[in-house]
């Protein structure tokens, strides 16, 4: 069930940061479909599979060129593989499994029974680092940028415990993201640009 269901839109408002929210859905039966084009913007929606919450969605954005694909929560999917074929970057939430088992099994002998249990179940609705990396393969796309990291991890040695092996299957870029981190594609050309703002 989504937050705004949930909770109502007196706590998850429509306009959140000063923003204008268009909420949008694809009719039953579609997995993807345009859903935004205007001064050369266009913006690509598809069903992602992130059980038991549903609606669940994923994006691609193109301007000028450039391109980037979104998964959303998801598992891995072979229709956002599609949305996401050929793209600059292909933004990707990743949960290493086994640091959450880790921590399942540590809650569990602090007697925190509920959130071990929690542990035990987020792997089966989010993608591993290993899912991701064949997603960016199978979508042929230049960077693959991990983010929504379960668990998040310092910068440094934990992110390369938490990407695994994915850089053994995908031979593309491979970034874990920070907060702050910018990624610049400019128009007219094939560079992909990283910055730290903060």
């Amino acid at each position: 069930m989504s937050r705004r269901r949930k909770f109502g839109l007196a706590v998850v408002r429509l306009s959140g940061f000063g923003a204008v929210v268009v909420p949008r859905n694809l009719p039953d039966g579609q997995v993807s479909a345009p859903v935004y084009e205007d001064n050369g913007v266009r913006i690509t929606l598809t069903r992602a599979i992130h059980e038991p919450i549903k609606p669940a969605y994923a994006f691609r954005i193109d301007y000028k060129g450039r391109s980037v694909a979104i998964s959303g929560d998801t598992v891995y999917s072979a229709d956002f593989v599609t949305t996401a074929k050929g793209t600059d970057v292909m933004f990707h939430e990743a949960l290493n499994p086994s640091m959450v088992a880790q921590m399942g099994a540590a809650l569990a002998r602090r007697g925190r029974h509920d959130a071990a249990k929690i542990m035990g179940d987020i792997p089966d609705y989010h993608a591993s680092p290993e899912d991701a990396a064949r997603a960016a393969k199978a979508a042929g796309v230049k960077t693959l940028v991990f983010y929504h990291l379960v668990p998040s991890v310092p910068p440094g040695l934990m992110e390369r415990a938490f990407v695994g092996r994915a850089g053994d299957i995908y031979s593309g870029g491979i970034r874990v993201s920070r907060d702050g981190m910018l990624v610049s594609l400019p128009a007219g050309s094939s560079a992909i640009l990283f910055d730290q703002l903060y």
